[in-house]
């Protein structure tokens, strides 16, 4: 089952990430492990907005930004520093959106727990080997 347009519609908002687990781990899978120690502490929000155009979406951790746009058929993420991923929105089924950035699958699935919460999964694969990492956010 697809995430349809009014599904999309009815989560907009700010949410805020309240607990994660597996992070550091998931960071040093990807070779990332000195940057998470000046990161891991910061605050994390995503922002889901309705424009003129379809949906942005806005992943913010201190001054990072994640930007994904959801335009007709065509979902994109801007994941900064000249790094755009480009996706078919029918692509993405039962929430979850795959794509290989850097030699790594990446996989990441939402679950939401009623109008005001979610569950985000994020696993990163690398020839055999898997991390997860989950994120528990909630509306605010």
């Amino acid at each position: 089952m697809s995430f349809t347009m009014k599904d999309y519609e009815s989560k907009l908002g700010v949410w805020k990430r309240y607990k994660t687990e597996g992070e550091e781990e998931v960071f040093t899978f990807i070779g990332h492990a000195e940057y998470y120690k000046t990161v891991k502490d910061l605050e994390v929000t995503v922002t889901i907005e309705k424009t003129a155009e379809g949906f942005r979406e806005v992943y913010k951790r201190g001054a990072s930004l994640i930007i994904s746009t959801l335009v007709g058929d065509d979902f994109t993420i801007d994941l900064g520093f000249g790094k755009i991923i480009k996706l078919s929105y029918k692509d993405v089924v039962d929430n979850t959106a795959s794509f290989e950035m850097d030699g790594i699958t990446r996989i990441h699935k939402r679950e939401y727990k009623g109008a005001d919460e979610y569950i985000s999964y994020n696993t990163m694969v690398k020839g055999d080997e898997r991390k997860t990492s989950i994120d528990y956010f909630k509306k605010m």
